[in-house]
């Protein structure tokens, strides 16, 4: 049981349950008055409960939203469109301004603990987003796409008490280099190109001493 309680849905649907209708009322905020803090009605913590509950019921407190996600390849300009595939280990970087809502202005919304998700079934990132600029909204994080192809998920899912909830996933592709585009030499091949060229060198010394030998003059032949 509880005197107030807020209640917040998965798609940030609210509801305020109050226990007692006189709780808001004049004569309560009236009477809850501080001397020390001039004795006005905005002194009152009843009045003050009260209109951050109501606020907050109607969505005009603890509202943040996500807008203008956006990657690109690192050291690129955006272009406006986000691009639908990258190539294995490419170095890109991802960003999303988040606001937050004050007196019916949109702010930057300041924090250290949006988590940002790079995943396929699981996570190859999972890591809090940067905010460089504390007066900007825009948070990001630079990354490297895996060796492993397939498609994958920009996913950020932000739920902290109070605020409505965040859940933005946008999906790319990791796809295969070209075919000129592979290194001539991988190290983990070193030893096959070994194998490889001696036995080259084996089979052309064989042949060069084949080609040279007198074998009427081996022992045994008449």
């Amino acid at each position: 049981m509880t005197l107030v309680a807020g209640y917040q849905s998965t798609y940030n649907l609210r509801v305020v349950l109050a226990g007692s209708l006189k709780m808001c009322s004049n004569s309560a905020m009236m009477a809850t008055r501080d001397p020390e803090q001039g004795n006005t009605i905005i002194s009152s913590p009843n009045y003050v409960l009260c209109t951050e509950m109501v606020e907050w019921n109607l969505q005009e407190r603890g509202v943040i939203k996500a807008v203008n996600v956006r990657h690109n390849k690192l050291g690129e300009k955006w272009t406006g469109a986000n691009p639908e595939n990258y190539k294995r280990q490419v170095d890109i970087e991802y960003f999303v301004d988040i606001y937050t809502k004050q007196d019916g202005q949109w702010v930057p919304f300041v924090a250290d603990d949006v988590q940002f998700q790079f995943t396929m079934l699981d996570p190859y990132y999972q890591v809090p987003l940067v905010q460089p600029n504390k007066n900007s909204p825009t948070y990001t994080y630079k990354l490297k796409t895996p060796w492993r192809l397939g498609i994958f998920r920009f996913h950020i899912d932000y739920k902290r008490y109070g605020l409505t909830y965040i859940n933005n996933a946008m999906e790319v592709s990791v796809i295969q280099l070209r075919h000129d585009e592979f290194p001539r030499f991988e190290i983990t091949g070193y030893p096959y190109f070994t194998t490889v060229f001696v036995m080259m060198a084996g089979s052309f010394l064989f042949v060069i001493h084949f080609a040279f030998s007198d074998f009427s003059k081996t022992k045994g032949v008449k």
